[in-house]
């Protein structure tokens, strides 16, 4: 089983800790209880909290994360300052997830490392380039990606379309569906992709009206 190993050194957080404690961290309806200083340590989400409330016990979220043994993977990070995962896309996804939420730049990193490590652009990996390059606000690179989506629409997984219009938002889509290289079957499919998509979210709907302009770049 293949395995990265990674030691913490964020440890210039705890100055901020004047009392001792633990925290109750629950993820995903998972529960880390933990001491206050670790977390700390951890997280610049946790400690501009404790700054606010220095009486803080807990913290709840849900995250888009996707492996069982993940938030595992976080506990014994926390306790131990050395991240051990498999070096899956799905970990590599799940560990870059924890890192936004949290405020922890050496996820984060080491997420972004990984994706730019393969200097190509393929379907496979767009939504990914994609992903890190909006976060990095990187407009060259996310400006490359629409094009390479809207070129190679019919071509990319159905469902990678949709999970991805619904994660990136309406302006993401709108740049796709404007864009000259979009390439597509017909207007019947796109209509189908996009009454998906609003399915898991109906704030998307108006995106039906750029169906017309779609199609008739098609023509």
């Amino acid at each position: 089983m293949v395995q990265i190993s990674k030691l913490c050194n964020e440890l210039k957080r705890a100055h901020v800790i004047t009392e001792c404690g633990t925290l109750r961290i629950n993820i995903n309806d998972r529960v880390i209880n933990t001491k206050k200083s670790s977390a700390i340590c951890f997280s610049e989400l946790i400690k501009e909290k404790y700054y606010i409330d220095k009486s803080i016990t807990s913290l709840n979220t849900h995250l888009d994360i996707t492996c069982q043994d993940s938030i595992d993977i976080l506990s014994n990070f926390i306790e131990t300052r050395k991240l051990e995962f498999e070096a899956d896309e799905a970990h590599y996804h799940d560990i870059f997830e924890i890192g936004k939420y949290f405020g922890n730049q050496l996820l984060i990193q080491i997420y972004a490392k990984h994706v730019k490590s393969d200097k190509s652009l393929t379907n496979e990996n767009v939504f990914r380039k994609y992903e890190i390059s909006a976060y990095e606000n990187d407009s060259t690179t996310m400006n490359e990606c629409i094009e390479h989506i809207s070129s190679h629409f019919y071509s990319l997984k159905d469902d990678d379309i949709i999970t991805n219009f619904v994660k990136n938002g309406f302006e993401f889509c709108e740049k796709i569906l404007k864009s000259k290289e979009l390439k597509i079957e017909n207007e019947d499919k796109l209509c189908l992709l996009l009454l998906d998509t609003c399915r898991r979210d109906s704030t998307l709907f108006d995106l039906f009206g750029y169906v017309k302009g779609a199609h008739e770049r098609i023509m």
